[in-house]
């Protein structure tokens, strides 16, 4: 018997922010979920409507695995900004919103540092050109709450 793994309860926990930079222009820091573990990544924002994507999602990658891979089965249209280890965006382009018609949209992530999940529009809105821009990330992992 084959057991499908649980879904992921969203947000997630931690959060990171970026800055994207053309040039001199620093733009301002925007505020994103940050997806750190294997099963955040491989769920990303899969279960979710558009109205539960508030805010851009960063895949981070564990660069010892040297692939990363996720089905990505959004209930909307997105795209994707993958970054590279020099922090410079090296692709951009759009997923279209999943139909059980169509093939799985599969994809592989290797030798990138992290990617970025966004709304549809995102990198026209930011001006965030392939090979020009700089991305800084600064991650924020908050500490778990302790009980008494």
């Amino acid at each position: 018997m084959m057991t499908h793994p649980s879904i992921l309860p969203f947000p997630y926990a931690n959060t990171t922010y970026i800055r994207f930079s053309n040039g001199t222009t620093k733009m301002a820091l925007i505020s994103c979920e940050a997806a750190i573990t294997r099963e955040e990544i491989s769920q990303s924002l899969n279960h979710r409507s558009l109205l539960q994507f508030r805010k851009p999602m960063v895949l981070h990658f564990d660069q010892t695995s040297g692939q990363n891979t996720t089905c990505f089965q959004f209930r909307f249209d997105a795209e994707v900004i993958v970054v590279n280890p020099e922090n410079i965006v090296e692709k951009v382009y759009p997923i279209r919103k999943y139909s059980p018609n169509e093939a799985l949209h599969i994809h592989f992530f290797g030798g990138y540092a992290y990617a970025i999940l966004a709304p549809k529009g995102f990198s026209a809105q930011w001006n965030i050109q392939a090979g020009t821009t700089i991305v800084k990330r600064i991650s924020m992992h908050l500490p778990a709450e302790k009980t008494a």
